[in-house]
């Protein structure tokens, strides 16, 4: 037997600030009438994704995720160097380096380990 979920509704509002503006998604899933999950989604005036049902992101002046914050307790904060590349991950206290070089391969440095990736 296949259970087919559907899309039931979506709401979106828009709210001026004194800090800018701010747009708020409600998506409701469900099979006929019956919801059963609504997913919240909240934004800036930049298309940043701030807030949902899982985490609360935050952002540079380049809109670049500088933070993530689950609601379970995780954590993940980038850093990103003068040419906007992510050079680490910190991830609940592990972090995680990442090198370029002029072959457009990346180097992740992870627990002592090194990975080699290839960008195409």
């Amino acid at each position: 037997m296949t259970h087919v979920t559907r899309l039931t509704s979506l709401t979106t509002t828009h709210i001026g600030t004194r800090n800018g503006d701010v747009d708020t998604a409600s998506l409701k899933r469900g099979s006929g009438t019956n919801v059963s999950e609504t997913t919240n989604f909240t934004y800036d005036n930049k298309g940043n994704l701030l807030k949902d049902n899982k985490a609360t992101y935050y952002y540079n002046e380049f809109n670049q995720t500088t933070k993530v914050e689950t609601f379970d307790g995780n954590v993940q904060i980038n850093r990103y160097d003068a040419e906007h590349l992510r050079y680490e991950m910190e991830e609940n206290h592990k972090l995680i380096q990442f090198i370029f070089n002029t072959n457009r391969e990346s180097r992740r440095k992870r627990n002592n380990l090194d990975y080699l990736y290839k960008n195409f």
